[in-house]
């Protein structure tokens, strides 16, 4: 009986996928999902989009990037079965205005928090 719930757990256990094991797959396969994509007005100075991917019907990723003129946002939602398990929003702050004779996108700076749920 031992042997049974030892073998049990080790099975159980290499079946558990972790957040970033399954964004990894999401984005192996992000080329084969059904892309959308939508501008977003009001949410910032120049605008932004969202895209969204599907596998089939079932959202697996959404990008949202804000665009400004001393930098940029991109929130990345990871889905699984509807529910978001991983959002990693990343921040870009440029040296200066893009519009700038100044400016200088090797000066960027980014900043990037993972949040798991």
């Amino acid at each position: 009986m031992r042997k049974l719930l030892a073998t049990l757990t080790i099975l159980l256990l290499t079946a558990c996928t972790t957040p970033d094991e399954m964004r990894f797959e999401i984005d192996e396969y992000i080329d084969t999902y059904t892309v959308t994509t939508e501008d977003i007005f009001g949410e910032s100075a120049e605008g932004g989009e969202i895209t969204k991917y599907f596998e089939g019907k079932q959202l697996k990723k959404s990008e949202e990037t804000y665009y400004g003129e001393t930098g940029k946002s991109i929130i990345q939602l990871y889905y699984n079965k509807g529910e978001v398990f991983l959002e990693i929003k990343t921040k870009y702050t440029y040296n200066t205005s893009i519009t700038s004779p100044d400016f200088d996108e090797s000066k960027t700076v980014k900043a990037e928090t993972v949040i798991y749920h």
